[in-house]
């Protein structure tokens, strides 16, 4: 849910070219399956298919964890001919540290790209723009389990269930609205 949230955000604010950024320890692609990474893509591409965009598998990033992740995706969004107007970046620390790299080179956040990160991390709110993020409620995901447990335990309810707990889109500066009509900042100083 909190990627579907993170692109429909963007989609909202007429972005069209989005990519996604995930970070973890398995390597290729990123591809639908049994994980929570395949969990992530299908929220995000549910948002795509609700407004009729394509995503694009060149914008799909795969990090290493947190500040080297960032760094990483940086220079591959950089060596981009064609760039994405916004990036939903599933890791607020790989978000920070991509969205201090592109600055450094000159990209402007968020006129020419338009960062969501996940979890809410209070570092959000101290980026050198303080960053649009989804939070991972942990407390409240916490408290879900320990209850579900808690019931098995004392066997109020054996059946199995699947309780859903959802994050909050928090917005914040790192994102801009982008006329689907007009060129996006990034095509307009390509011109």
């Amino acid at each position: 849910d909190n990627a579907y949230q993170a692109a429909r955000h963007l989609l909202e604010r007429g972005h069209r070219k989005i990519g996604i950024a995930m970070s973890g320890a398995s390597q290729g692609p990123i591809r639908a399956g049994a994980s929570a990474e395949s969990e992530r893509l299908h929220g995000f591409m549910r948002a795509f298919g609700e407004f009729g965009v394509t995503a694009r598998e060149e914008w799909f990033f795969r990090n290493a964890l947190y500040e080297q992740g960032g760094a990483e995706m940086a220079a591959r969004f950089l060596a981009l001919k064609d760039r994405p107007t916004g990036l939903c970046i599933v890791n607020d620390y790989v978000a920070l540290a991509f969205m201090v790299e592109v600055m450094r080179q000159g990209v402007r956040v968020p006129d020419d790209v338009s960062i969501v990160g996940h979890d809410d991390q209070p570092i959000a709110r101290y980026c050198p723009v303080p960053m649009t993020s989804v939070s991972q409620p942990a407390q409240e995901i916490a408290s879900a389990v320990v209850s579900l447990l808690t019931e098995r335990l004392n066997g109020s309810h054996m059946e199995p269930r699947t309780v859903t707990v959802q994050g909050t889109l928090v917005i914040r500066e790192s994102v801009a609205a982008v006329s689907p009509l007009q060129p996006s900042p990034v095509e307009r100083s390509k011109r």
